[in-house]
This record gives structure tokens, sequence and C-alpha cells, in this order.
């Protein structure tokens, strides 16, 4: 017969055999001081099984503060945009000319945490790099395709020749794989503009092909402490096709119907391509999004970086609708006036909290500095404060106060 204790033993050996994490979960048994955590981690950069732990470790760059509440709160995390030097030229003419070179190329990210998106991007960057130059400059912008699809680039804001417009068939040929093509022209409309590609224009915006363009006036007319540029975008973070007449595919079920592609995107086109038109030279493939997915400057909260401020400072953002649905900013405790709408300057000297900023539009607005705390700023489009339709994420980020 045995006894109690002797029981008690044999469970207790059994309980470290059969669940050795239970026995040194937080705790060194190896004399190497590291937790279990930090070895799952180093077995994680050897082991396939644990890949998602290490995956893990890159979101611990957040921006968090202990709020009023008393909460441990995420803020976003610094997400600067690319901004693009030019090479300096002299054409034919003997003319100064600033050139600045963008390839298109797969680009995959990561959107929020564990949603993975690949698109086409400018300069392995997605949104591409703002372009910034400066009222009268003359430039060159040369597109090179690194990618299996035609592109071009057209700039809004601008007077220039069809040809340096960008739109395909119109004033040059789509610029194909391997291919480039050379944009020149002098720059005479100051403001918040922007950059994007014009081939199968719904779809390929989509895929992220667009970047900030800058003017400078030749005189600085719009007084401010400091800056941001903030994109605005809705994504199908799941790719939507028709399958009219398909073949049947492995991981389908269904053709005939709108189906959804669930995980990473898929962007290379099942569907049979349409009858040719005959009053365009090109027949895309339909393009039929569902957007679940929004964001400031290509990522949603808790990626997005907060706009840092001092007190007494006028803050000059710099809103750009790259989408296709209006979107409307918003600050809590803070006013502003609207100072330019679409590269031209207004005069809307009444102060406000909210303002709409629809598809292509571009907003400029300053933001006085002057209630010091942490405040958020998103889209009062609420659904638009969402990832996979849980709040709080997408198009939100914080107004935080340095001292």
């Amino acid at each position: 017969m045995i006894k109690t204790s002797s029981y008690i033993s044999i469970l207790c050996v059994l309980l470290v055999f059969a669940y050795p994490s239970y026995a040194s979960e937080g705790h060194d048994h190896s004399g190497h001081g590291k937790t279990s955590t930090e070895k799952k981690q180093e077995m994680g950069e050897h082991a396939g099984h644990h890949e998602k732990t290490v995956t893990q470790k890159k979101h611990f760059d957040y921006i968090r503060t202990l709020s009023p509440a008393g909460y441990d709160m995420v803020l976003g995390r610094k997400n600067p945009l690319p901004e693009l030097l030019p090479e300096v030229a002299t054409d034919s003419e003997g003319n100064t000319v600033k050139v600045f070179k963008l390839r298109v190329e797969d680009v995959t990210f990561e959107m929020y945490p564990g949603k993975f998106i690949t698109g086409w991007g400018f300069n392995s960057s997605i949104p591409g790099p703002t372009i910034r130059v400066t009222e009268g400059d003359r430039i060159r912008i040369i597109l090179e395709n690194n990618t299996e699809t035609a592109h071009t680039i057209h700039v809004h804001g601008q007077i220039k020749p069809v040809e340096m417009d960008g739109v395909p068939y119109l004033g040059q040929k789509p610029v194909e794989k391997n291919q480039s093509y050379a944009y020149e022209f002098v720059v005479t409309n100051p403001g918040t503009h922007w950059y994007h590609c014009h081939v199968d224009s719904a779809h390929h915006v989509d895929m992220g092909m667009y970047g900030a363009f800058v003017v400078e006036p030749k005189d600085r007319d719009i007084q401010h402490d400091r800056e941001y540029v903030m994109m605005l975008d809705e994504w199908p973070t799941g790719h939507i096709h028709i399958h009219e007449n398909a073949a049947p595919i492995s991981d389908h079920t269904e053709h005939g119907v709108v189906t959804e592609h669930p995980g990473i995107p898929r962007h290379e086109e099942h569907a049979k391509k349409p009858a040719k038109r005959d009053w365009y030279p090109e027949t895309h493939t339909p393009y039929q999004p569902v957007y679940d997915g929004f964001t400031i400057n290509g990522r949603a909260f808790p990626f997005t970086e907060p706009v840092t401020v001092k007190k007494g400072e006028r803050v000059r953002i710099r809103f750009i609708n790259t989408g296709y649905k209006s979107h409307f900013m918003h600050t809590h405790s803070h006013k502003f006036i609207v100072v330019a709408r679409s590269g031209s300057r207004v005069s809307e000297p009444q102060k406000i909290d909210t303002v709409e900023i629809g598809a292509g539009q571009r907003v400029d607005i300053i933001l006085f500095a002057d209630n010091p705390g942490i405040w958020p700023l998103h889209c009062h489009r609420l659904d638009h404060v969402a990832n996979d339709h849980i709040y709080p994420g997408g198009m939100m980020t914080f107004i935080v106060y340095e001292e």
C-alpha cells in the first residue's frame, strides 16, 4: 500500500515531465539567467513553429505612456515618411534640373499587428517617398519599372505638357517591366499635391502607388513651427475578383460570383479577361474591392505615428486623401483653421475641430497647440477607426505634448 506522501511525489514528477514549462515558466533553472519566454524566442530563431513569437518581438517599439487614468497606453510608433533627395543635373540648354528617381517594385509591409499586405511601392516604400521642391524648379522624375505590370506617374496640381502628365495612351505608352520614362517640367504651383500611377488607376492606387508632392513657395506664406504630412487611404486587405467563366481553381468553391480571398491579398489575376472594348486601347480585369483597412501614411493604429508638439506652437498638417472615400479628420480639445485646399490658399478664419477631405483632395490646417496633454486625432467616420472591424485601430493617432 502506497502512502499519500508517495502519491504526491509521483504526481509532482509526472507534472514536471509532462509539462516542463510549468516548472520553469518565469524562472531560471539553467544557470544562464533567461526566462522561458526568452528561451522560446531563441528557439524561434531556429525553429519555424516559434516564428510567431519572434514576429511579436518587433511590436515592442511602441510609444507608450501611463495615462491619467492609470493605464499603460500605446500611442503608436515611429513611422516617418521617407523624403526623396534629388540629384542635380544640367540640361542641353544649361538649365539646372533636379532629378528624382522612382522605381516601382513589389512591396510587402505590415499594416497593423499581424496584417501583412503586398502591394506595388515606389523605392521599396508604401506610401512612396515625398518629393519636396520649390516653386520655379525644373524637375525630372525618372520612372523605372521592376514589376510585371505597366505603370505611369501623374502629378497633381502642376501645369505641364500632355506628354509629361502620365495619362497612358494619351501622352505616352505605359512603362513596361525593365523600361523607364522621364517626366520633365517646371514647377509652377506651390502647395500640397501628390503623385500616383494612372494605369488602371482604381486598382494601382489601391496597391499603394502614391506619394506626396510638396511645393514650397519662393516666399514663405504660411507661418508654422513644425509640419506633418498625413496621407489618408482605405485598403481592401483581402483582394476581390469576379470569376466569370473562370476555370476551376483548387482553393475556390464558387465561380461566376464575387468571392473574397482572405489573408494576404493576391494580385495575380485569376479571372478571365473581359472581351476587348473598342473605345480604349487596353481592357483591364474587373476590380471590385471591399475596404476594411484604414491608414495614415500606410499604417493603421497602433502603427501610426503620434503628432508631437510643444505648447504654443502652430503645427501645419497636410492632409492628402489618396483613397476613394471621404474622411473627416477630428481633433479632441483642440481647434484649427484651414489655410489651403488642393494646393491653393484659402481664407477660412473660423476655428473648427473637424474637416472633410474628399477623394483626391488636399487640405492644409494650422493646429494651435494650446492645451497640453495627450489627445486623440482621428477620422470621425468611426467605422474607419477599426482593424478587423474592432475598435480602436485604423485612421487614428494622438497629439502628444513634449516638454
